[in-house]
């Protein structure tokens, strides 16, 4: 009983990280800019300038990958 409650649990962790990876992939093909969408809901004008450097502070300048590593550490 012992062995296949451990099988089940180590099943678990590339479950987890597909749900991680399909969950992170749908967020990305949002049609909405994440830095213009936040800066409209600050109610601050989304200026190229503003959204380029709420880019950068907020890491969507990065590769895929990096992001989707930050995104699950967070």
């Amino acid at each position: 009983m012992g062995r296949y409650v451990l099988h089940r649990l180590l099943l678990m962790v590339p479950l987890m990280l597909l749900i991680t990876v399909v969950t992170f992939l749908l967020i990305q093909l949002s049609p909405s800019d994440p830095a213009e969408v936040a800066l409209r809901v600050n109610m601050i004008v989304p200026t190229p300038e503003a959204i380029a450097a709420l880019r950068l502070e907020l890491g969507l300048d990065a590769p895929l990958w990096q992001q989707y590593l930050h995104w699950l550490a967070r």
